[in-house]
């Protein structure tokens, strides 16, 4: 028999079920596009981030970081050592402008070792500046764009800043293109020659950073000669490093993705098993006329292939689209590290498409393989029906125990990276899913018997519903399943980020205990400049002004992690702002004020290991300080940790920074206290009141979480047409069965409730079990993920009548999906069925 008869024959069962094929198409579509909008988004960004690294940092392949002094000192070592090394060194040096406030760093660059990078430099990355020009002008500099703008500086004119050892008059030759979203800049940047920037810095300048252009055989001469203390890092490693929050994100993200992918599965796994099912009888009679089941498995195999790659290939539009919408949740999230621009670009669709086609055709293929070969069948001989079965797989059971022993195996495994914790949780999810229709099964057969021995002369339309139920529950129980794991994941994820907001709000409550709180207002984008003295010094004279909180933010090394050190004053009122989580039985801020301590968050506790009294070492402008660790603190505001001196120790050991912030303990309001400042610093200061700023915190946190939101919404739809896809088909396996109810007296009411008892029961039975595997998956998100990606330990809080979201979200996601093919089965049959 030829292929294309036997072909058409075979898919001439979707011109009778239309929704079957739509329904596997859609579920296949769907499942793609969110691993292709999740690749997309974070590929945008990651090529965002990359792109701006390189501008600032052309031909450049590695960077080497660490303590100032030792890196200079290595730095001549390694040009001595290693002949023709390709590097060029870089010097930071902040300087403020002092009629605005703004500030600029300086990284000095060397023009002459530059060279060398800027002729391998392609043209697209071609130098920002001219080299040649600022080594000619010691005091010229170049600008972004932005900044000099902001600041009304034109270029050939002088200006005068503040720098570390005084006043300093600069020049501006030009201005640059630099992204402002670049992670390891706080605002503008300005480029001048590395002699100049030395002189800028005063007394014992060391450089910041050494770039370099390297194949591997000199990386790993580098490498031999390096000490512990100094960090040769890849570019494409620098960056993931300064991204480790959104790095974690980013998994979590994927995580949703597949999930949801993994709904589109089952869908599909669904609808074609039924599919598979419905076709027995043409594959038998196909099978009578000589085709054989190698030339029908041909023709499925192509007819799965051709609707995969076109329901991949329409998800390619599909996931943009998605990626954009997830884009624009994602603006002002602080895990998102800003705006994303998305675009296609066939790197980061590949991989996603390989997954979404192969995983799709093997579940498209799955039940064509799993069944028997099919046996001709006489013409004329009854088609039978196709009906479910009560029993259930016996390889369900162990495979379920399995997948649940295992969970915890994983989650217990010492010193394993994140992605464990990730599968750990995709083997909680599955044996549970697996376990579903087995305690499904048994609770419906306890409810027989009770309800038999209990209640014999009850009505008998309960026990004919729990009867179809078991019976159906073979065809049903993927739907059940699938619906399961969407409702799980979706209370998980929903309790993880209550648990996870009600902590930061209790944090937010804790550590904003100042009335108000005062910063510059931002310029050039999303730079603030330092709080002037003459600015603290007018509040300090104001009436109902008590006490004030200054607050400086300054980057050190400990070790090979750069980490922020918070410079302040920690007036008696601000110490309720830092909840202790472990003290060394001593108030800490009386240490803090007469010795070398400090006290540390802790993330940077933990992803250091270190407890109080352990001494550590932080690298401070070339100087190795040693601090005692007197105290823990809670923190949610860095993942990569964060330290605490007083002013007194930092300036004894280097310039005093100008103040970021304010905390002020006033009598008066905000909008009071703005007021009765000067006419100067009015327009230029923001006076934040406690709750205003705590609520704008709390936006930022509910926005990044709405992508995720998003995802979960996503799974529990594809999930819904996965059951109403299971319906369905019932419904329509069942129009004899209806007709044999209708002959027995069963009026439309009582046959439509039929099915949507069935739909509850299956609901309700995905919410119930939803609660404990629900339960499991956030204690691990907030115990085991959160502690490893950010370094903090987050309680699962509870809230009176949360258990009933699951279930409520079960039952009306299996109502809704049941009410078409109850309403279907509520229509009177046509004469021509009631006879026959």
């Amino acid at each position: 028999m030829k292929l294309p008869l036997i072909f058409q024959a075979i898919i001439g069962h979707y011109r009778q079920h239309p929704w079957q094929l739509l329904l596997m198409w859609i579920g296949i579509a769907v499942g793609v596009a969110t691993i292709i909008a999740v690749e997309l988004l974070n590929d945008s960004a990651r090529r965002s981030i990359a792109v701006s690294q390189q501008a600032l940092n052309p031909a450049t392949t590695h960077l080497l970081e660490g303590d100032p002094v030792t890196l200079e000192r290595y730095y001549r070592i390694l040009l001595r050592r290693i002949p023709g090394l390709k590097a060029t060194p870089l010097l930071r040096v902040p300087v403020i402008d002092p009629t605005t406030g703004l500030s600029i760093d300086i990284l000095g660059v060397d023009p002459y070792s530059l060279r060398d990078f800027e002729r391998v430099s392609a043209a697209d990355t071609a130098p920002m500046f001219d080299g040649y020009r600022l080594m000619g002008q010691g005091n010229g500099v170049y600008l972004d764009r932005d900044s000099a703008t902001t600041l009304l500086w034109s270029p050939t004119s002088e200006r005068l800043f503040q720098g570390p050892s005084g006043a300093i008059s600069l020049r501006l030759l030009g201005t640059i293109e630099v992204s402002p979203s670049h992670p390891t800049l706080s605002g503008p940047v300005a480029f001048i020659d590395i002699g100049k920037a030395m002189e800028l810095l005063g007394s014992e300048p060391a450089i910041s950073q050494v770039r370099l252009r390297l194949d591997d055989n000199t990386r790993n001469q580098i490498q031999a000669l390096l000490p512990s203390s100094l960090q040769l890092r890849h570019l494409d490693t620098q960056v993931k490093n300064l991204l480790q929050m959104r790095s974690s994100f980013e998994l979590s993200l994927n995580a949703l993705s597949a999930m949801a992918l993994l709904m589109g599965l089952f869908l599909v796994y669904n609808s074609s098993h039924f599919g598979f099912l419905q076709r027995q009888p043409i594959l038998a009679q196909l099978r009578t006329l000589g085709a054989s089941n190698r030339q029908i498995g041909k023709c499925l195999v192509v007819e799965y292939a051709a609707l995969s790659i076109s329901a991949s290939a329409f998800a390619i539009p599909l996931g943009w689209l998605l990626a954009h919408q997830l884009a624009a949740l994602m603006s002002s999230g602080v895990m998102a590290g800003g705006s994303t621009a998305v675009s296609l670009h066939a790197g980061n669709l590949k991989s996603a498409l390989i997954i979404g086609c192969g995983a799709s055709f093997g579940a498209c293929l799955m039940p064509f393989i799993s069944a028997p070969g099919t046996e001709p069948r006489p013409f004329g001989a009854a088609q039978g029906s196709f009906g479910g079965s009560e029993t259930l797989p016996r390889w369900q059971l162990p495979i379920a125990l399995l997948l649940l022993l295992a969970a915890p195996i994983l989650i217990a495994l010492p010193n394993t990276p994140i992605l464990v914790s990730y599968v750990a949780i995709s083997t909680l999810l599955l044996g549970t899913a697996l376990l579903a229709p087995l305690m499904l099964s048994q609770t419906l057969r306890f409810a027989l018997k009770y309800r038999e021995r209990v209640m014999p002369n009850k009505h008998w339309l309960g026990l004919l519903l729990l009867r179809e139920t078991l019976h159906n529950l073979s065809r049903t129980r993927v739907a059940l399943s699938a619906l399961m794991v969407a409702v799980a994941t979706s209370f998980g994820m929903q309790l993880m980020i209550n648990s996870f907001r009600e902590s930061v709000e209790q944090w937010l409550d804790q550590r904003l205990n100042a009335p108000i709180y005062l910063r510059m207002s931002a310029i050039s984008g999303s730079a603030r400049p330092r709080i002037p003295p003459e600015l603290i010094m007018n509040l300090r004279q104001t009436d109902g002004v008590q006490q004030i909180s200054e607050f400086a933010f300054q980057p050190v090394w400990i070790g090979s992690r750069e980490v922020e050190m918070i410079i302040g004053n920690f007036p008696p009122p601000s110490h309720k702002g830092y909840q202790l989580l472990e003290d060394n039985g001593t108030p800490p801020w009386k240490q803090l004020a007469s010795q070398s301590a400090t006290i540390i968050s802790e993330p940077l506790a933990y992803h250091l290991n270190l407890k109080v009294g352990d001494t550590l070492t932080a690298n401070l402008n070339g100087q190795a300080i040693p601090l005692e660790v007197v105290a823990i603190f809670q923190d949610y505001g860095s993942e990569q940790g964060r330290l605490a001196v007083s002013a007194s120790l930092f300036e004894s050991l280097s310039p005093l920074p100008a103040a970021s912030a304010l905390g002020i303990y006033s009598t008066v309001d905000s909008r009071t206290l703005k007021n009765s400042l000067n006419a100067h610093w009015q327009s230029r200061v923001d006076v934040i009141d406690q709750e205003a700023l705590r609520e704008r915190s709390l936006n930022v946190f509910d926005q990044t979480f709405a992508i995720t939101s998003a995802l979960q919404l996503l799974a529990v739809l594809v999930a819904f047409m996965g059951l109403f896809a299971s319906l369905l088909a019932i419904l329509l396996e069942r129009r004899k069965q209806m007709r044999v109810f209708h002959q027995l007296g069963l009026s439309a009411a009582e046959r439509a409730s039929l099915l949507l008892g069935e739909g509850l029961i299956i609901g309700l039975c995905a919410g119930i079990i939803a609660i404990p595997c629900g339960e499991a998956l956030a204690w691990v998100l907030l115990k085991v993920i959160n502690l490893k990606a950010f370094g903090w330990n987050l309680p699962l809080i509870h809230h009176s009548g949360f258990w009933l979201h699951p279930i409520l979200l079960g039952c009306t996601a299996a109502l809704l999906a049941t009410l078409y093919p109850a309403w279907q089965m509520a229509r009177p049959l046509p004469p021509s069925q009631e006879h026959e």
